[in-house]
């Protein structure tokens, strides 16, 4: 099996974190969220043929060069069903809120618990986990995991916008701390950590009570 390459650009005005990762000649884009330009450079400079853009998310920063990179790549846009309208939403989207008017055309692919998307000779496991939006989720690959804004070093996403939910996040974060503690996450925002590390340190996972079973 090809080893899976994974490489991390940081895009925006909120500096989101857009995943490349690569088996073989094919490979996905995780959260194009801004900057698809400067996305499809690197795309070219590893060779990448990409295959699928995945949103963890629909808010704007993590969608925003959606229609761009397919439209370069021939790439399918894959969102969770839950989160599909806001591609079309700027309320949904959040992108009202720093007064832009995001709309996007709809995604190819809607996923759903469960789903493996296979590229090259790797393959990715859609996990959903709501709170931060309705159609949050997570990726699964091997030993890492891609959390968008569900958990991030030292923190948590918030749950304060359209469609956010504090006990949908509790019980997101309840199951993304039954995975082997060595898995390694790459958040949407900031840099990447260890499962191992945030059970011990995140007060969000670490603490006996709220987050316990």
């Amino acid at each position: 099996m090809e080893r899976l390459e994974v490489t991390k650009i940081i895009v925006g005005e909120l500096s989101t974190n857009c995943y490349l990762i690569k088996s073989g000649r094919e490979g996905v884009i995780i959260d194009p969220g801004a900057e698809g330009k400067l996305i499809l450079r690197k795309v070219e400079e590893l060779g990448i043929t990409v295959k699928y853009v995945l949103n963890t998310h629909g808010h704007f920063d993590h969608i925003g060069a959606n229609d761009f990179v397919r439209e370069s790549t021939g790439a399918k846009i894959a969102i969770h069903e839950f989160d599909a309208e806001s591609l079309g939403s700027s309320f949904r989207n959040s992108s009202l809120l720093i007064g832009w008017n995001l709309k996007l055309k709809p995604a190819d692919i809607l996923l759903k618990e469960g789903d493996i998307l296979r590229f090259g000779s790797g393959s990715l496991t859609v996990l959903h986990t709501p709170g931060h939006t309705p159609g949050s989720v997570s990726f699964l690959v091997d030993n890492q995991v891609f959390s968008g804004d569900l958990i991030f070093a030292g923190s948590v996403g918030r749950t304060d916008l359209p469609g956010g939910s504090f006990e949908a996040m509790r019980d997101s974060l309840k199951r993304i701390k039954k995975l082997p503690s060595k898995t390694i996450i790459f958040p949407g925002h900031g840099p990447e950590t260890s499962l191992e590390n945030e059970i011990k340190s995140n007060p969000f996972l670490s603490e006996a009570g709220a987050y316990e079973e």
